[in-house]
């Protein structure tokens, strides 16, 4: 049952590069764990940018980089040691592929999202988010 007022919930499949919405009509962005996937995360940033109301709501949520090799390889050991020697090379692939948090924050304000706070949240990820 749908509450008088509700506003429904559309998802399409669409590329995060170029989404097929007019200029500051979404109402709220979420995203997880695309953006190391994503060659230029830039691009997907920008679109994010043109796509939103002014002061929606954003939460983008994604794999965190290591400062270093020895960081990254104690993160799989703790996290995949019971993985399949595969499981855990995707898993080190993802975390090289991962941005850090000034990494995020400098290609956000580069995108016109400067009132997006960026975090790390885990050991892991990292966090990027508006309020309304």
């Amino acid at each position: 049952r749908v509450r008088e007022g509700a506003r429904q919930l559309r998802l399409l499949a669409s590329d995060a590069k170029r989404l097929p919405f007019a200029d500051n009509s979404i109402a709220m962005v979420t995203s997880n764990s695309l953006i190391h996937h994503i060659p230029d995360p830039r691009e997907v940033f920008r679109e994010i940018a043109r796509v939103t109301r002014l002061g929606a709501p954003i939460l983008i949520r994604d794999l965190f980089r290591p400062d270093t090799q020895a960081a990254l390889d104690q993160l799989v050991q703790e996290m995949a040691a019971a993985w399949s020697p595969l499981q855990r090379k995707l898993f080190e692939d993802s975390l090289h592929a991962a941005l850090t948090v000034n990494e995020v924050r400098a290609m956000l304000d580069e995108c016109g999202l400067n009132d997006v706070r960026v975090t790390q949240i885990t050991n892991r990820h990292w966090s990027a988010e508006r309020r309304r």
